[in-house]
């Protein structure tokens, strides 16, 4: 079978395709976007009615959709407001785009407020008036009664009366004295927030009692945390002195780690009451209120907390009196390996869910093998019922009908020979167990829940007010979006919207889910396939293995994606690669046995085994991919996949590329320790940096400088193994990028030029500007 040549013109135009696949991640302006409405978010007005923004070749539009009456329609004047906006502005605008944001609309749909070039603007339906400049964003929290707002003053706590004259600062007042630099009240170890990476992390760490009397409060503890050095060696500010920067970094068996302190604060009276209760080990990426680790009772006298132990081998559910400080241990659960408090992928929220109307919580647990929910009694801690049993697992919680007894959630893996990857809707009564499926095919259904942060509020979950209605993106890697409208019996009432996928190129190849089976011959493992738009199967095509070695994340896309996973992917294919992601053993989702298949080993996970097993039956299947030219590739974010496989396998993949390359030892120890615990439990697990004599073919570490979250350390020690080994090998430093600093234009074109001109055995076009803009 001949190779795959290509001519320097069609390498080009296979290059200027790349980049319309790359440029729809990144555009802001729909000219540069191949895909509309590929997923919706509703916005619910009330039990019945929500309004949404829909994307369109022009710019955007928004609709108001009533449930009941099936029907969906411009939520307001479009065209009235635009003149509107223009005549208070002066300036012109364009109905199809609106510069408006932060949207708060009412029923009648002709009074709306929103922001607007930095200012608050409200519209009748005839005339925008202007309210005010746009303050800028602070760190603060209302009470629920909307007469008090805390917020942060030099580490500590302040009070301020929203209903004051203003006309003195008597009206604010300090609730905390005793806060101090790495000893701060209501924040997130900085090492986390430097990320940059995770919604959240930024909100303040305080929750307000229901009656607005008493707040929650975390203080941090990161005096004796070891910190971790960061060189600016091209200083932002214009300088030419290097610029040193320190965070608080607890690394693997550091004898320090950050610790909550909680505390309930009476605003009345100031009494500050700490919980009688030893320090809280932070253990997890999301901040501690925003991940929902504390909640009030009702009665507001008892909080709520879970705490997680150091190591992620033992959890408690505890319960705290505000008034006197006294806690008692309601329940907790050990694990021989890690206690996982959310399904996977990128450190999710966790899917435990208070109820405080009848004291109960409905807990997340793989005790049985499997992610289940089991209802906890919070007076007793006695377990009332187990919600989910059965070899299949809970991946997310929408919404609790308190009136039905009912939770809405999603499974995946309930129906035989499909993938289990692809989530359903269900209902569940959490007394009696009955399970009622509303909707299930061979499709990923995504339903918006962003309102699982105590921060944002109840209009963004997929699911109704009333729980009579549920908007759901039903989607295939391999099909096109539709969302779809669906009452609690699962009838279908409207499509929404359907996706508009008409930019695509002519010759689009669907990506192609494909089914392997692992290394042991026995586990089913599953992948997505991306060829080039000038595919044809009687040529020979070289290979780029996409992989994320890490336990808590999967990479494979399960649903037509405007991400980088999917469409970076398709870029890479386009050049002339086959292109497989896929999820081996040691990555969540799945079975506990799956997931622990490399427990012991942080950067094992996603076996390499199962990829090189994998890879050789998609050869027996597919004549043009060649197994002579496999290239290994992280995918887009920090993987120790592609360094592991060049050193462990160095006669199967012969060009690799990693980003930000992980080391376990050097990584931040609430990542690590779970699975490795403080003294690495897999004692034979040798680092790659002691391997460096295996390197046989083509290697290119990418790493930025600036990055916390996998810090420069562990490629240079790769580095200096290599050089000793005497090996040949590419290295690209970036001195001002951070984490996931090979989604850079210039990045991206050095990975792509790297495979192409190694693996494809072609010579790039020179100095191809993947950020520029099309003709």
């Amino acid at each position: 079978m001949p190779s795959h040549s290509l001519t320097s013109s069609s390498l080009e135009a296979n290059y200027l395709q790349a980049r319309r696949f790359i440029g729809h991640v990144t555009a802001t302006a729909p000219e540069g976007k191949l895909a509309f409405n590929t997923a919706i978010a509703p916005h619910w007005l009330d039990a019945k009615i929500f309004w949404y923004e829909r994307q369109t070749s022009q710019g955007k539009e928004y609709r108001l959709v009533d449930c009941a009456g099936e029907s969906c329609r411009a939520a307001f004047d479009h065209q009235a407001l635009a003149d509107a906006l223009s005549a208070s502005t002066q300036k012109k605008i364009d109905l199809n785009k609106l510069p408006i944001t932060q949207i708060e609309m009412g029923l009648s749909s002709q009074r709306l407020s929103f922001v607007a070039f930095e200012r608050n603007w409200i519209f009748d339906g005839e005339r925008c008036d202007d309210m005010g400049k746009l303050e800028s964003p602070v760190r603060e929290c209302v009470s629920p009664d909307g007469q008090y707002t805390v917020f942060v003053r030099d580490h500590n706590l302040w009070l301020r009366n929203l209903n004051s004259d203003g006309e003195n600062n008597s009206e604010e007042r300090p609730l905390t004295e005793d806060g101090e630099a790495h000893y701060a009240y209501g924040t997130t170890p900085n090492m986390v927030a430097a990320g940059q990476e995770l919604p959240g992390l930024s909100d303040l760490q305080v929750l307000w009692s229901p009656d607005s009397k008493q707040i929650l409060a975390v203080q941090l503890d990161m005096r004796q945390v070891k910190s971790l050095p960061v060189v600016h060696h091209v200083p932002e500010d214009g300088s030419v002195r290097p610029q040193l920067e320190e965070y608080k970094f607890p690394m693997p068996g550091d004898t320090h780690m950050p610790e909550y302190r909680l505390v309930a604060i009476n605003i009345e009276s100031g009494d500050i009451t700490p919980a009688d209760y030893p320090p809280i080990c932070f253990t997890y990426l999301f901040a501690f209120f925003t991940d929902g680790r504390g909640w009030w009772s009702t009665d507001n006298t008892r909080a709520y907390f879970v705490d997680l132990k150091r190591g992620a081998q033992h959890v408690q559910v505890v319960e705290f009196n505000t008034v006197t400080g006294k806690t008692r241990v309601l329940f907790e659960e050990t694990a021989e390996t890690w206690i996982n408090l959310h399904p996977g992928n990128y450190h999710g929220p966790s899917l435990f869910m208070p109820l405080p109307e009848t004291n109960e919580l409905i807990w997340y647990s793989e005790r049985s093998g499997w992610a289940h929910l089991y209802l906890y009694d919070l007076e007793t801690g006695d377990l009332k019922s187990t919600i989910t049993q059965g070899n299949w697992v809970v991946r997310e919680l929408l919404r609790f009908d308190s009136a039905r007894r009912e939770l809405w959630l999603q499974t995946g893996g309930r129906t035989p020979g499909r993938d289990p990857y692809y989530k359903d809707i269900c209902r569940v009564n959490i007394d009696s167990g009955e399970l009622f499926t509303v909707v299930s095919t061979d499709h990923d259904y995504t339903v918006d829940n962003e309102a699982s942060s105590i921060y944002l509020p109840e209009i963004r979950y997929g699911v109704s007010l009333g729980a009579d209605y549920v908007l759901t993106t039903r989607s295939r890697a391999d099909q096109a979006p539709v969302s779809l409208l669906l009452d609690r019996e699962g009838k279908e009432l409207m499509v929404v919207e359907q996706a508009d996928v008409s930019r695509l190129p002519e010759n689009w190849q669907w990506p192609e889910p494909v089914a392997l089976k692992a290394d042991d011959g026995e586990t089913d493992i599953y992948g997505l396939l991306f060829r080039p738009t000038h595919f044809s199967a009687d040529k020979s095509y070289p290979v780029i293995d996409c992989m994320f070695a890490y336990p808590s994340g999967t990479l494979t896309t399960k649903a037509f994606d405007v991400g980088h996973h999917y469409m970076y992917s398709a870029a890479l294919a386009e050049l002339g690669f086959i292109v497989l992601q896929l999820d081996g053993r040691g990555t969540p989702l799945r079975s506990r046995k799956f997931l622990d298949h490399t427990d012991g080993s942080l950067t094992s996970a996603s076996d390499l085994n199962d990829h090189i097993a994998g890879l050789k039956q998609l050869a027996e299947r597919h004549s043009y991919i060649d197994l002579d030219r496999v290239g290994i590739f992280g995918g887009w974010t920090t993987s120790a996949g592609p360094i592991n496989g060049m050193l462990q396998h160095p006669d199967f993949y012969k060009v690799g590329v990693t980003c930000a390359m992980p080391q376990s030892q050097l990584y931040m120890a609430l990542c690590s320790e779970p699975f490795e615990g403080p003294n690495h439990k897999q004692t034979d697990f040798v680092q790659p940096e002691h391997l460096a004599e295996n390197l046989q073919g083509k290697l290119m570490m990418i790493h930025g400088m600036l990055d916390i979250l996998d810090v420069p350390a562990a490629t240079f020690r790769m580095v200096e193994a290599l050089q000793k080994a005497n090996k040949d090998f590419d290295l690209l430093l970036l001195p001002n990028q951070k984490h996931a600093g090979s989604r850079h234009p210039y990045t991206t074109r050095r990975i792509l030029d790297f495979f192409v001109r190694h693996l494809l055995n072609e010579e790039p076009p020179a100095g191809f500007d993947l950020a520029a803009p099309e003709d």
